[in-house]
This record gives C-alpha cells, sequence and structure tokens, in this order.
C-alpha cells in the first residue's frame, strides 16, 4: 500500500512540477518572441518577410527534432528522462546569444538552433504529462497548456514595462527558459518508462496501429490548420498591427494581454469538456471560432475593439485545441511520444506556412481593395477559409469513426 501511495505521490509531484516549468517557459516565450520581432524589425531593419520568417526558421528544425526525440523517447527510458530537461538548458544559452547578436543572418541561425531544441523537449514533457495524469489527462493537459499561455501573456505583458530595450529582453528571458529546465529535470525522474520496451517493438506497433482512426487523422489535421493559425498571429500579427493600426510598444503589449485572458480560460475548458463528450465536438467549435476571429482580424469590424476580439478568438481556438492534438489519451498511447510528436510536427508545419503565407498575401494585396474588403486582409480571409474546410471534414471523420 505504501508504494502505491508513494508511486501516486511522485505523480502529483511530477506533474506540479511541470506545470511549474510550462509557466516559466510560457514567461520566457511570450517575452522573447515579442521583444525579438521588435528587434529584428526595429532595430536590425529587418523586412517584414524576414520578421514573418523567425517562425519558419524555428519551427522547420522543431519538426524534424520532434519526430527523432519522440522515437527516442518510446524506445529509451534514460532518453526519455534526458529529454525532458537538457534541451530546455540549452535553450537558456541560445537565447542569451540571440539577444547579444547583432545581424539578422545571426538571429535567424540562433533562431533555427533554438527551434531544434524545443522540439526535443515539449513532444516528450507532454506525452508524459498525459501518461502520468492517467484517466484525467484531459484536464492536465488543459492545466498545462492554461499554465503555458499565462506564462506567455504575463511575458507580453512584462515586455511592456520592463526597463530593457529588445535586445536586454530577450537576454533576461533566458533566466525564465533556464528555471524551467531545471524544473524539468526534477519532474523527469518519475517519467514512465516506454511502452515499447515493456511489450516489444513488434507489438507495440501492432497496439499503435490498432489505435489510428479516422477521428485521430482528422485530429492531425486539425493540428496542421491552428499551427498555420498560430504562426500567422505571431511575429507576422505583431507588425501587422504596428503597421495597420500605428500601435506602440505599450499597446501593443496590452492588446496582446487582454486577448489572452479569454484564450487561458478556455484552455482550461477544453481538457475537461473533450472527457465528457470527446474531442470532435469541442474542436469542431473550436475551429468554427477561429473562422470567426480570424475574420474579424481581417475586417475590423468595430475598429480595435474588434481586432482585440478576434485576435481573442484565434487565440481561444489556437490555445484550446492544444489540450486536444497533444493528448495521448486521445491519439493513442502505444507510441506516445511518437504520436504526440506527429501531432507536433504538423502543427510546426503550418506554423512554417502560415506567417509565410500571410506576408506574400499581405505584401501582394497591401493597398488594394477584396471587393467591400480592405487588401490587407486577405491574410486573415485565408484562414477563415481554411478554419472551415478542416470544420466541414469533421462529419466525415465522425461516419469512419462509427465504422
Amino acid at each position: 500500500m505504501r508504494c502505491v501511495v508513494d508511486a501516486e505521490e511522485g505523480r502529483t509531484r511530477a506533474l506540479a512540477l511541470i506545470v511549474a516549468a510550462v509557466f516559466f517557459a510560457g514567461v520566457a516565450a511570450g517575452l522573447s518572441r515579442l521583444a525579438l520581432a521588435r528587434y529584428l524589425r526595429y532595430d536590425l531593419a529587418a523586412s517584414v518577410l524576414a520578421v514573418s520568417s523567425l517562425t519558419s526558421w524555428f519551427m522547420v528544425p522543431r519538426a524534424l527534432s520532434a519526430l527523432a526525440a519522440g522515437l527516442l523517447s518510446d524506445f529509451s527510458p534514460r532518453a526519455r528522462r534526458l529529454l525532458m530537461s537538457a534541451p530546455m538548458l540549452g535553450v537558456a544559452v541560445v537565447v542569451y546569444l540571440t539577444g547579444a547578436a547583432r545581424s539578422v543572418a545571426l538571429v535567424l541561425l540562433l533562431d533555427a538552433a533554438w527551434g531544434a531544441l524545443s522540439g526535443m523537449v515539449w513532444p516528450v514533457t507532454q506525452a508524459m504529462t498525459a501518461l502520468l495524469a492517467g484517466g484525467r489527462a484531459g484536464s492536465a493537459m488543459s492545466l498545462y497548456f492554461a499554465a503555458a499561455f499565462l506564462g506567455m501573456v504575463l511575458g507580453q505583458g512584462l515586455y511592456g514595462v520592463l526597463p530593457f530595450d529588445n535586445a536586454g529582453s530577450v537576454r533576461f528571458s533566458a533566466v525564465f527558459f533556464a528555471s524551467a529546465g531545471l524544473l524539468l529535470a526534477a519532474a523527469s525522474r518519475w517519467a514512465p518508462p516506454p511502452a515499447l520496451r515493456r511489450r516489444g517493438l513488434r507489438a507495440g506497433l501492432r497496439r499503435a496501429a490498432g489505435e489510428l482512426s479516422g477521428l485521430t487523422l482528422w485530429i492531425l489535421l486539425v493540428s496542421l490548420v491552428m499551427g498555420y493559425l498560430s504562426g500567422s498571429m505571431r511575429e507576422f500579427l505583431y507588425v501587422y498591427l504596428s503597421d495597420v493600426y500605428g500601435l506602440s510598444r505599450r499597446d501593443l503589449a496590452g492588446v496582446l494581454s487582454a486577448a489572452g485572458v479569454a484564450a487561458f480560460l478556455g484552455s482550461l475548458a477544453a481538457g475537461p469538456m473533450a472527457e465528457r463528450v470527446g474531442p470532435g465536438p469541442v474542436l469542431a467549435v473550436l475551429l468554427s471560432a477561429a473562422a470567426l476571429g480570424s475574420l474579424a482580424v481581417g475586417t475590423a469590424p468595430l475598429g480595435l475593439a474588434g481586432v482585440a476580439a478576434g485576435i481573442a478568438l484565434v487565440n481561444v481556438a489556437t490555445r484550446s485545441s492544444l489540450p486536444l492534438t497533444r493528448n495521448a489519451a486521445f491519439l493513442g498511447t502505444a507510441l506516445a511520444s511518437t504520436i504526440v510528436a506527429v501531432s507536433n510536427t504538423v502543427n510546426n508545419v503550418g506554423q512554417v506556412v502560415g506567417p509565410l503565407a500571410s506576408a506574400v498575401l499581405y505584401d501582394a494585396f497591401r493597398g488594394t481593395r477584396l471587393g467591400p474588403m480592405p487588401g490587407h486582409s486577405a491574410p486573415f480571409l485565408a484562414a477563415t477559409l481554411l478554419s472551415l474546410a478542416a470544420l466541414a471534414a469533421y462529419p466525415l471523420a465522425r461516419r469512419s469513426q462509427r465504422a
């Protein structure tokens, strides 16, 4: 009995450490990504396309490293524990060096290294969170991503009040990344062993194939679309709001922080709701919110207030989808780290394409008209159409699931 209690206490402690770690990492990300975008644009005089490509430089290496780390984690307990912490400490070093760089090319190269290290740590940590939580995986993943997003909102708010310039803000964020790495190192001792090691390769692969379904593939499609939206709503959005609406540094931080409150609440609710009704209906609602929010950001029906509301809706959709599209309990547990890594990878692909497509559409149609809409709305109209297309595929996924 004592061993059972100790194991339960260990899982609870590990989950608490992971949640604290993702909060600190969220603070670092919110502060550093916003400061880095403006550092490139206004201190190093980079083009809109170069600033928008920050996400792409970050996500391409992340997509590749996530798959490799997921596979390695599913075969080796030692690698699983190491991948939960060491790469995050590496991120802290790379981010500090990024804040000291003085050329656009070097910043982009360091951004790629940052992405590769990030891809190693987060898919494994997400799979471990779901496995440690067991039957409450949906709630645990909601808490995980809500903590991350709350930290990100705080980090964006800090950007508006810290007495540092853009480069100094990037360097300061490395402290939070290092703190996250130390917390993950403490949590990794309770990581459950890989299923393939216990069952053998053939049995594990057979079980993993049996867990795949039409609904699983649709969830991966949603992860791709949400990645596109998320990529479009980062560095590109920061420049878009500054160029089109002339927002100052403080105003920009305020709009993003206010919009983030709703997304935080949505992230908390998504997982428990999916535990009750399944991930499909919840993701369908989130796709509808994403379509409406993207349209509002592009067309500004109520001026800046409408844009802020649209940002909030898209943030709710992209953030609240994460506990569902990254959850091993919904995707499959035999190859937990690998299948979660696949979801991360397709989401990363979307985040690579999203900002680049948005920047191209913005430059191509800016200053023109798209019927009754301004040309600069083109990136967000494209995001609306993608959200509606994924929503239209949901009945097919349900029919396949019933069959």
